[in-house]
């Protein structure tokens, strides 16, 4: 059912961008320099958070593989990661997400609506990543990972982004492709539209989130 909103926010990676994919062919190189198989699951285990967390989330996930004598460590994997990524992104253009998502934009925007991203991301890349596709002056306001002190799945950064736009939390509506996310936005007391990338919509999700096919749609939610 469409909603008055009064601004939509919307995360960047797997739901503005096409990048997963790539996030996971990063971690192939990672695998190539240090000997040490991430297994796709557990990629999506971490899909959507913050570094921080996605860091204690491969602690675990490769306990007795990695911060030993011998063995490489988690920043350091981390660390190599963030180089094959970007190495990837500045070789090759990085597509958006739907059928059109500039004209999407172009449409919330003249129906008065603020835009925003919220992303696990650290802000000056992701402004870089919006400049380079052509869309960063549709938005009104930017908060990256390093701008709160819990990422997703906390509220944090979607109160933030809230805040900047002068909105209250329940008059706005989240973007997202992560269930990481997707609580993050529901914590923060937002609907959630769900555009599944990577990870399919779960019962969380279903129960919790509107599931829609592509980011195209977001425009049939706003009242």
């Amino acid at each position: 059912m469409a909603k008055a909103y009064q601004a939509v926010l919307f995360d960047m990676d797997g739901t503005l961008f096409d990048t997963e994919r790539m996030s996971f062919e990063a971690w192939e190189e990672v695998e190539r320099v240090y000997g040490v198989h991430v297994p796709g699951e557990l990629i999506l285990r971490f899909t959507g958070s913050a570094v921080p967390r996605a860091a204690e989330i491969l602690r675990e996930g490769l306990a007795g593989q990695v911060d030993g004598p011998g063995q490489p460590t988690v920043d350091q994997m981390m660390s190599e990661h963030g180089r094959a990524w970007r190495k990837m992104r500045a070789s090759q253009p990085v597509p958006l997400k739907g059928d059109d998502l500039p004209g999407l934009l172009t449409a919330l925007k003249s129906r008065g609506l603020k835009l925003a991203v919220a992303s696990s991301s650290q802000r000056p890349f992701v402004e870089e990543n919006l400049r380079r596709a052509g869309i960063f002056s549709y938005f009104d306001a930017l908060v990256g990972g390093g701008d709160i002190a819990n990422g997703k799945p906390a509220p944090d950064i979607y109160l933030a982004a809230a805040k900047k736009l002068k909105c209250a939390p329940e008059a706005c509506l989240v973007v997202e492709d992560s269930v990481t996310g997707a609580k993050s936005g529901r914590a923060a007391g937002m609907d959630v539209a769900f555009i599944p990338d990577l990870v399919p919509a779960d019962d969380y999700v279903t129960s919790e989130c509107t599931v829609l096919e592509k980011i195209d749609q977001v425009a049939n939610l706003i009242g």
